[in-house]
């Protein structure tokens, strides 16, 4: 089953300076922590040269691909940005 959804992620950590594997994002105003990969080109060739980073407090407002797969009993998300709306960076004083 697959859904995709608006969502605001704040990045937890991830593969910095690549542009391939999982990231860590926190959902905004929860403290659930999802994996995604990022699969927005766009977004990577700038995360890639160097013209975003990640910090700590940054927003990202993202469409979510959410999939949901069930191997026997159990049952797996998987999460994939598909494509980055804004990209907010948060308060250099706020930054570590």
């Amino acid at each position: 089953m697959e859904d995709t959804t608006t969502k605001v992620l704040s990045p937890k950590s991830g593969n910095y300076g690549q542009t391939t594997g999982t990231w860590s994002f926190t959902i905004a105003g929860t403290k659930r922590t999802i994996k995604a990969k990022i699969t927005a080109q766009d977004f990577l060739t700038k995360y890639a040269t160097g013209s975003i980073r990640f910090y700590q407090g940054d927003r990202l407002k993202v469409r979510l691909k959410e999939t949901q797969t069930t191997e026997g009993q159990k049952t797996k998300m998987e999460y994939e940005v598909t494509e980055v709306l804004d990209y907010h960076q948060a308060h250099p004083s706020l930054r570590s």
